[in-house]
């Protein structure tokens, strides 16, 4: 298998005429780089037109003798963000053409494999989309991880930052989970297209089942990320009323406490002609003054701890 990134016409006519299977891996390629590369294949105008376009759905086309399926992976930016690889593959008889615009871990190290052993050509489009399938499992089990940790931080208290990163996380994965859920209804449907290339057969069937299956598992946990994310959102707001009814509460047993405690003072700071003339003495200063406040106040106290208010 002859793998090239950045073919000419020479060397894709060469390996043509030996009848050796070309994989050319397309990462960002100029307009004109892929338009010659698609002339010298024979690719049709219309899957030439959809490789350059990308923001696509996961689909696939029949073009007479090669079909074009798009296909995506996921990648880890170095600065945490998570993000998806669309790629084109362009399927022939005896050539397979990958279009990217970004890296993708996964996929650079099949790439990076070709070259050093060009002689292993066994099933190359099925080890392409194996390796895009599989990279999504370090970007999911980063997610797991990262849910952990929100769940962590609101259990602690840590509610505000917790919700907005929970804000954060929540649009990748279900927009992962959007494209894995249309890929795998997708990639259902083409196996027997897949299988029926040269480049693959009926051999491999069996292959192609097992990435329908790891397609399937991924789906159902971006979907459990997706839930979690959602419960987490639920669970934060409940952490947030439940603070706040806690600290209405201690506010209603202040209220409660020094309630009458204001109706005792403010009665007796009435200047009432009788009371002037008739509460003037040290003992009516000790008893109402002091005592009914101090009496009231314990009597409040007592209610409060028996009935367990105060927890």
């Amino acid at each position: 298998m002859l793998t090239l990134s950045d073919p000419d016409a020479a060397a894709l006519e060469d390996a043509r005429r030996r009848g050796e299977y070309v994989w050319v891996d397309l990462l960002d390629p100029a307009d004109d780089v892929l338009r010659r590369t698609s002339q010298v294949l024979g690719v049709h105008p219309l899957a030439l037109e959809d490789s350059e376009e990308f923001s696509q759905r996961p689909k696939l086309d029949h073009y007479g003798d090669h079909l074009l399926l798009v296909f995506y992976g996921a990648r880890l930016e170095e600065d945490g963000a998570i993000s998806l690889v669309e790629t084109h593959l362009v399927v022939g008889a005896q050539w397979l053409v990958t279009v990217r615009r970004h890296p993708c871990l996964s996929l650079d190290t099949l790439h990076d494999r070709g070259l050093a052993d060009p002689g292993d050509d066994r099933w190359i489009v099925y080890r392409v989309v194996d390796a895009l399938t599989d990279s999504y499992f370090p970007v999911l089990n980063e997610i797991d991880q990262r849910v952990d940790q929100l769940e962590e931080e609101v259990l602690e208290g840590r509610v505000r930052d917790a919700r907005r990163d929970t804000v954060v996380l929540r649009k990748p994965v279900l927009k992962i989970g959007r494209v894995l859920g249309a890929q795998r209804d997708v990639f259902d449907r083409s196996v027997p297209d897949l299988i029926r290339t040269p480049s693959l057969g009926p051999g491999a069937a069996a292959y192609l089942r097992d990435v329908q299956d790891h397609l399937h598992r991924l789906t159902d946990r971006a979907d459990a990320e997706r839930d979690r994310l959602t419960g987490l959102v639920h669970l934060s707001e409940d952490m947030t009323n439940t603070r706040l009814a806690a600290a209405s509460e201690r506010f209603a047993l202040i209220a409660t406490i020094f309630l009458p405690l204001t109706a005792v003072s403010s009665f007796f700071g009435m200047n009432f002609s009788w009371m002037v003339e008739r509460l003037d003495s040290l003992g009516w200063f000790l008893a109402l003054g002091i005592g009914l406040p101090t009496l009231l106040l314990a009597a409040i106290v007592l209610i409060i701890v028996r009935r367990g208010w105060s927890r």
